[in-house]
């Protein structure tokens, strides 16, 4: 799935994630050192409201965007750090 997909996924009462009515049991990332910073932060959301996250391989460390990018990629790093908690 794509940023734009997680950005505006949910979960439903089964902690499962639902994204425009797609049911997924999980959220997988493997080998993705790049994601968008709005991306990370909606993982570290739905993580904690008790979705199942798993990233395998190299972690996303690092977002596209030149704008702020020391100070973005380390928020990125630290959304999915909190995630995997």
């Amino acid at each position: 799935m794509n940023d734009v997909s997680i950005q505006e996924a949910s979960l439903n009462a089964d902690k499962q994630i639902n994204i425009r009515g797609n049911i997924y049991q999980s959220l997988i990332l493997a080998d993705d050192s790049i994601i968008q910073i709005k991306t990370a932060q909606q993982i570290k959301k739905l993580a904690k409201e008790g979705m199942n996250f798993i990233a395998t391989g190299t972690l996303p460390n690092k977002q596209p965007s030149f704008l702020n990018w020391k100070e973005n990629d380390k928020k990125t790093k630290q959304f999915i750090a909190a995630a995997l908690k």
